[in-house]
């Protein structure tokens, strides 16, 4: 018998830049302006609820074109960090060892990586090769 998956301890971890929502709200504005997007999208922040935002780079990066390499770049960069340093602490506070490891799950709606996120993830932290591995993509932000 297998014992049963449980929720040892939880740990969070954001990208570095808050980004308040009134601010991105005026970058979008300007960003779209004379195109039909912004009529579309403008509710959508008004909607969410959400105050402040966090983001892997300052809202200025967006007034200039950035190509999808760069943004996967920095995509792939920032979004391993943020699980290594919170799966990090989650072991810290258990008491576990990354070799004792079972499964893991990780979840991203916004870029793209192959290898998966938890794949990087699995490589970097050193866990044991046998771990079992949920990666989950591609949903939307609201798909989970």
């Amino acid at each position: 018998m297998h014992p049963i998956p449980r929720l040892a301890a939880l740990a969070t971890a954001i990208p570095a830049h808050a980004l308040d929502q009134e601010a991105v709200v005026e970058r979008v504005k300007r960003l779209f302006a004379g195109t039909a997007e912004v009529t579309r999208l403008l509710p959508v922040f008004g909607n969410s609820g959400i105050v402040r935002r966090y983001s892997s780079v300052p809202l200025d990066w967006f007034v200039e074109p950035h190509g999808w390499p760069e943004r996967n770049r920095i995509y792939l960069t920032t979004a391993v960090d943020l699980l290594e340093s919170a799966a990090g602490r989650v072991l810290d506070q258990v008491g576990v060892a990354a070799a004792e490891i079972g499964a893991i799950v990780v979840v991203s709606t916004t870029g793209i990586a192959t290898p998966s996120l938890d794949a990087l993830l699995i490589e970097r932290m050193r866990l044991p090769a046998t771990v079992q591995r949920l990666p989950i993509f591609g949903l939307g932000c609201a798909g989970g």
